[in-house]
This record gives C-alpha cells, sequence and structure tokens, in this order.
C-alpha cells in the first residue's frame, strides 16, 4: 500500500512540472493540490499507470487558480489488465477574478481485460469570465481492425497487443 500527498504553492512566474508512474502494488493512492497565488505560473502533471491482477489506484488532482493569468494542465493514461482498478478525479477551481487562466485536464485509459475496471471525473468549477477550460476522458480497448493490420504485416497477436500497448503509453514516457 503507498499513499502520497503532494502540496503544491505556486507564487508569481512560477512552475511546476511532475510526473507520476504507477506500476503495481495493492493500493496505491496519489493525492496532489496545486494553489496559484500569483500570476504568470504554471502546473504541469502527467501520470502514466501500468496495472495487471489486483491492483488499484487513485489519482486525485485539486487545483485552485485563486488568481489572474495562470496556466494547469493534467494529463494521465492508464493501462489496466486483469481485475486491476484505476480511478481518476479531478477538480480545477477557477476562482472569481482568476481571469485569463487557461486549465486543461485529460485522462485516457486502455482496458486489456474484460474485468479491469477505471473512473474517470474530470470536474471544472468556473467562478470567473474570460477563461480557457476544458476537460476529457477516453476509455478504450484494443481494437480488432488495428491487431489485424498489424498480424497481417508478420507480427503474432501477443506483439501486436504490445506494440499497440506502448504505442498508447509513448507520448507520456517520451
Amino acid at each position: 500500500i503507498q499513499l502520497s500527498a503532494h502540496r503544491i504553492h505556486l507564487s508569481e512566474g512560477s512552475q511546476f512540472e511532475g510526473s507520476s508512474l504507477t506500476t503495481g502494488g495493492a493500493q496505491v493512492r496519489n493525492d496532489f493540490q496545486a494553489d496559484f497565488f500569483g500570476e504568470n505560473a504554471s502546473f504541469s502533471l502527467n501520470g502514466l499507470a501500468v496495472l495487471g491482477g489486483n491492483s488499484q489506484v487513485f489519482q486525485h488532482v485539486t487545483v485552485h487558480h485563486r488568481t489572474p493569468r495562470n496556466g494547469s494542465r493534467q494529463y494521465f493514461k492508464n493501462i489496466l489488465s486483469g481485475q486491476s482498478q484505476a480511478e481518476f478525479s479531478s477538480l480545477v477551481h477557477v476562482w472569481r477574478g482568476a481571469v485569463k487562466s487557461d486549465s486543461v485536464q485529460l485522462d485516457r485509459n486502455l482496458l486489456l481485460s474484460d474485468t479491469a475496471r477505471v473512473w474517470s471525473r474530470p470536474q471544472l468549477k468556473i467562478d470567473a469570465d474570460d477563461v480557457k477550460a476544458n476537460h476529457g476522458a477516453a476509455t478504450g480497448q484494443l481494437q480488432e481492425n488495428e491487431l489485424f493490420y498489424l498480424q497481417r504485416r508478420g507480427l503474432d497477436k501477443n506483439a501486436a497487443k504490445t506494440i499497440l500497448t506502448c504505442g498508447f503509453a509513448e507520448e507520456l514516457l517520451n
């Protein structure tokens, strides 16, 4: 069991870039909270979880845009097999007066078994005008036509699955 809590306080002009990699564990919980206390600061957090068996990961992120002209980015991916489970729960709160804030939340999930489960909850609370904020989540499985394409080029099914799975994770690994 692994529990971690991170509190990030961003003053004027500061930058935070973080990455989270989870490759197993009975239960893993990563809790991030970022607070903007000055203008022209940025927060970027990427997360990748590759889980199998009965592993569980819970990614909880809260970002408070308290001041104007700040940017936040969250990009998480999960690759789940067996009976593993993942949760992405994120809240971006743009406070009154935090104009020109810019926020993106994305969660992408690849399920490699019928018993793996994922919950995605990107949330926005916007109390200011003149902001850019978007969020999204997608969950899917490997497509038979993609596997077929690679198999027609001489790869066996396991190699094709490996290539497609690695391709899914590559963006965050780079």
